[in-house]
């Protein structure tokens, strides 16, 4: 996990109506596990994206691309889907970065975003968060190889 990240709310978190089941996690993880309360924290209000702020007065916007803008009614209902399932929320400030979407068309015609975290090149949202190291695996052997001790993995397909 590394360092731990910053919040972004301003005020005190509010819990978050979301599909991510907050009682299936209570019930499953253990209360000993060293990062317990920031995963519940996570689940339940969201987890930060950056751990470290940008600098006094920085700003950054990518555009959206182009399969973005092109399939827009999918999109725009996604999004509006995202905002009622509580995976989105609504600011009253413009966010001090702002990534470009992509989609892709699903074969039932619902979009899937993209959400560009990598650009602009040095002043993208993943140049304020933690350089974590990447794993992959081919097979669930590959994934079982890596395990030790006390060690937790999960993958959360967050709809």
């Amino acid at each position: 996990m590394g360092k731990k990240p910053i919040s972004t709310h301003e005020d005190t978190p509010t819990p978050r109506t979301n599909s991510l089941k907050l009682h299936a996690w209570l019930n499953e993880l253990d209360s000993s596990f060293q990062y317990y309360k920031d995963v519940i924290d996570g689940v339940q209000f969201g987890f930060p994206l950056i751990t470290h702020e940008p600098p006094a007065n920085f700003s950054s916007e990518q555009e959206n691309y182009r399969s973005a803008l092109s399939n827009r009614p999918q999109v725009e209902e996604q999004i509006l889907e995202e905002l009622r399932e509580g995976r989105y929320v609504i600011v009253s400030q413009k966010p001090v970065i702002t990534s470009g979407i992509g989609a892709i068309i699903k074969p039932s015609g619902k979009s899937r975003i993209i959400h560009d975290a990598s650009k602009p090149e040095d002043a993208a949202l993943n140049d304020f968060a933690e350089n974590c190291e990447s794993l992959k695996f081919d097979t669930i052997e590959d994934a079982i190889d890596m395990l030790e001790e006390d060690f937790y993995m999960a993958k959360v397909d967050l709809k």
